[in-house]
């Protein structure tokens, strides 16, 4: 089981984050969150399970990088669309 974080977990009162991340099952014992600020700008992004999710962390890098704001709803559904 492999844990790695890009970008930066917002942070809230006494450290807290700000909202709940956005989660997305990826697979048997895998799962990205997804963190926004306060606005729906992507701010950090982290995934917990095999080493082949640093491929979707280098995604959500350059999801940050774009300064978007993205749909919660959207974020959690795995499909393409």
């Amino acid at each position: 089981m492999h844990q790695s974080t890009v970008g930066a977990v917002p942070d809230g009162p006494r450290g807290r984050p700000r909202k709940r991340p956005v989660e997305r099952d990826v697979g048997a014992e895998a799962q990205l969150l997804f963190h926004l600020d306060g606005g729906g700008r992507l701010v950090g992004v982290s995934g917990v399970g095999p080493t082949a999710l640093a491929r979707d962390l280098r995604v959500g890098q350059i999801m940050i990088e774009r300064v978007w704001l993205y749909d919660p709803a959207a974020l959690a559904d795995p499909r393409p669309g």
